[in-house]
């Protein structure tokens, strides 16, 4: 049964006063808990237990949430974008369709997590299985299957394979200059700086 806004709200409250050391405060334990379609704009869930939560479409934009255990969460089609996860444990968590962008990636653990479709450009990746850079006009952000540049998210090999009309009608003209002179750099970075994979693996039906 998915979880009261109300209640949800008193646990919150619950947990900021643990946060700041006071002795009626008490830590968000929220494992398993049905958070689907829940408002946590900006809420401050730093250390928050929310092991399998369900988190399917959630709000969670500029939520702090450094040090949480999302360990197998489903955060499907969830807004995170400008999150705070650094050093979260987001360990078999499903982020398939979830906006991460902006998110702050740094140090946290995506071992098994199932980052298909998920948006992820211009946030800091963790610097293992996510991976940012700028590169003059446009954001870069890349997996070991995917690349994202600006707002354009197509497999790493299919991007080798663009015909200049298919990257002219990306974004105009400046794109094509652009691809010209970057292509050769992040295929180098790319090759002598590739991301790790979260491990994930696709369940057999």
């Amino acid at each position: 049964m998915k979880m009261d806004q109300t209640k949800l709200d008193r646990i919150l409250e619950l947990h900021k006063l643990w946060l700041s050391g006071k002795p009626e405060g008490e830590r968000a334990n929220l494992g398993g808990a049905n958070l689907s379609g829940a408002n946590l704009r900006g809420a401050d869930l730093r250390w928050a237990d929310f092991r399998w939560a369900d988190f399917r479409g959630a709000d969670l934009r500029g939520a702090d949430l450094r040090g949480a255990d999302l360990r197998g969460a489903n955060l499907r089609g969830a807004n995170l974008s400008g999150a705070n996860l650094r050093g979260a444990d987001l360990r078999w968590a499903d982020f398939r369709g979830a906006d991460l962008r902006g998110a702050d990636l740094r140090g946290a653990d995506l071992r098994g997590a199932d980052l298909r479709g998920a948006k992820y450009d211009h946030c800091r990746g963790n610097n293992t299985t996510i991976k940012t850079i700028h590169c003059d006009t446009y954001d870069i952000a890349y997996t070991d299957a995917v690349l994202q540049i600006g707002c354009e998210r197509h497999e790493i090999e299919d991007w080798w394979k663009f015909s200049d009309a298919a990257i002219r009608q990306m974004d105009g003209r400046r794109a094509l200059d652009w691809w010209k002179i970057w292509k050769p750099i992040l295929r180098k970075i790319i090759k002598y700086s590739p991301a790790e994979s979260t491990g994930f693996k696709e369940q057999s039906k």
